[in-house]
This record gives C-alpha cells, structure tokens and sequence, in this order.
C-alpha cells in the first residue's frame, strides 16, 4: 500500500474549543476540484469520444475518464455499457486494457 493509493470519501471532524478559538476570524473557500462525475448527455459523450477516434485508435479507461470528466467507476460503467451495445470492444491485457471502436459503429 503506498500514500498515493489511499482514498476516502468524507472526514467527520469535530474541533476541541482551542482549535476553534485560534480559527477564529479564518476565511476558507470551497476547492474548485470535484469528486463527481460531469453530467453529460450520451450524445455529448459519444461526440466527444468519435472525435477522439478520429485521432487515435483506441482509448484507455484513464484517457475516456479524462476525456468526459466521469469517475474511474462512472468511466468504467460507460464503456461496458458500449461494450454491451456493440459499439466498442475490449482488446488487451485483462490488467491493461484498451477500448476501441467497431467498425461501422462510431
């Protein structure tokens, strides 16, 4: 297990009343960084990944989740649900696989 592999989703985090006194006064800002995947139509999605194989012939998990600002597990969700349809295939190594498109089904 190394630092960079961990993940958790929330902190409950309840101050003692000295913490609280020294923070007095501190303004904080919400981050701009997001752990929720982009909400877009399937059209949009599809738009974006056809013009991707336009470029390239096939695309990674890593370089789709980039690509439409989805979650690791709402990308992988995604491309079995274009697997299923036919629209794409999986190619690869089980631990290393690529996504590609059919032909004729962009």
């Amino acid at each position: 297990m190394r630092a960079e592999y961990v993940r958790f989703k929330s902190i409950a985090f309840l101050p003692e009343k000295s913490l609280k006194k020294k923070l007095a006064g501190t303004k904080f800002i919400r981050s701009p960084r997001k752990n929720h995947s982009q909400n877009h139509s399937e059209e949009i999605m599809k738009e974006k990944l056809a013009s991707y194989f336009l470029e390239h012939p096939f695309i990674t998990r890593a370089e789709f989740q980039k690509l439409c600002g989805y979650t690791k597990n709402m990308a992988l969700q995604k491309l079995n649900e274009m697997i299923k349809e036919g629209k794409l295939k999986k190619e690869g190594i089980n631990r290393f696989p690529v996504y590609a498109p059919i032909k004729g089904k962009k």
